[in-house]
């Protein structure tokens, strides 16, 4: 359908249905490249001031396709200022470079350097206010996790609060943010206090049982298991899936791995290391976990230690340890519960990092193959049929 729509396309030049059908049938198929191109012509053809093309970058941003959407807000800002979405795409496009670096971690040190420098830019020409209550947490973001610029970051989410005219959400949002930047920069006890006083301010809402999963979270790292646990056990009946599954993934982590002596001795150790990996102290963090295999040498935690150190050396950048890590794990437990995981992991290291299609096809057909009721068959089939060219 899509050669045809293009053959005709090209053809029939004059004759606008083809070009529509074309822009329609890419976004069902999610061939964002031809949609954008599409977009491109068809907003210069019928003179539609940037409309198609900005609702095609929210698409765009909804499927982070952070560099198709950087596109889409470039030819929108090239319009002009007389656009009526010249301001938000100003907005939006560094939300998509912010998306670029945080989700894709394809970037070097100057990009995060010149990103938080757009937002200084951005809020000073714009101001602070309710429309760019979400380019001042962003800004926050960098300066506290890639810039290690703590304080500052803390004072741009204390002043949100005291914007006139913003929503309670985007003020819980501020303050569960500021909340998880002082765990990050060592102050644990008083993240907790904000933890907590988001979920007061905000029950029975999304905000609310996010910052009571933040919480619990909190009680894990700190070795308070029990505690944990019953806040979690609450948490699994969540409406928010995401919470709910977050929430039942952390209570199964303590829950299997009690002690034989029914302590949470080696679990501690590990919750201090994941959070010495929240906090980018990767070297103590690999020390802890390392420290923790040479105590509990056969423990059930073992194969989340190994995962954890895969995940550590994937934010060090250091693919190759990744990949042997990744294969440890599996190798370690291939009936675990982090066998999948692991492979899905490696198969996105092959297919987006490091270039090598033909190694994450093979892992693709080994999820296929070997792990049929995992969660990422899906997305393993899909991705495999497209490497074969199917």
């Amino acid at each position: 359908v899509r050669i045809e729509l293009l053959k005709r396309t090209q053809k029939r030049s004059n004759d606008i249905i083809f070009s529509e059908l074309l822009y329609w049938y890419s976004i069902q198929k999610k061939d964002f490249d031809i949609a954008l191109i599409q977009s491109k012509a068809l907003d210069k053809r019928l003179n539609e001031q940037g409309e198609r093309v900005y609702e095609l970058s929210n698409i765009l941003m909804s499927n982070k396709e952070w560099v198709l959407a950087v596109d889409a807000y470039n030819y929108i800002i090239a319009l002009g200022p007389e656009s009526i979405y010249y301001m938000n795409s100003e907005i939006m496009i560094l939300d998509a470079k912010f998306g670029m670096i945080i989700n894709d971690k394809d970037y070097v040190q100057q990009d995060i350097i010149d990103l938080e420098k757009d937002y200084q830019i951005q809020l000073r020409a714009f101001g602070k206010n309710s429309t760019t209550v979400k380019s001042m947490m962003n800004q926050a973001y960098i300066q506290a996790y890639y810039l290690n610029n703590l304080e500052s970051a803390k004072e741009i989410l204390s002043e949100i609060g005291y914007i006139p005219n913003i929503s309670k959400k985007q003020k819980a949002e501020a303050k569960l943010q500021l909340a998880d930047i002082t765990l990050f920069s060592g102050e644990k006890w008083s993240a907790s206090l904000l933890y907590k006083q988001v979920e007061k301010e905000n029950k029975n809402e999304p905000i609310g049982y996010l910052a009571k999963y933040r919480a619990a979270k909190f009680y894990y790292y700190v070795g308070e298991m029990e505690w944990a646990k019953s806040q979690l056990d609450v948490l699994r009946g969540a409406t928010s899936k995401l919470i709910a599954n977050n929430s039942m993934e952390l209570y199964l982590l303590i829950q299997e791995n009690i002690s034989i002596d029914s302590s949470y001795d080696a679990l501690s150790m590990y919750a201090e290391a994941d959070l010495l990996h929240y906090q980018k102290k990767y070297k103590l963090a690999n020390l802890k976990l390392d420290t923790l295999l040479d105590i509990f040498p056969y423990h059930v935690i073992t194969d989340d230690v190994y995962f954890k150190k895969a995940k550590i050396a994937m934010d060090e950048q250091k693919y190759e340890v990744a990949d042997s890590l990744f294969d440890i794990t599996v190798s370690y437990a291939p009936f675990g519960p982090l066998a999948d995981n692991a492979l899905i992991e490696r198969a996105h290291l092959y297919d987006n990092i490091m270039g090598k299609t033909d190694k994450a096809e093979e892992l693709y057909k080994r999820i296929l193959l070997d792990y049929p009721g995992s969660l990422f068959t899906i997305e393993a089939r899909k991705r495999y049929r497209e490497i074969k060219g199917e």
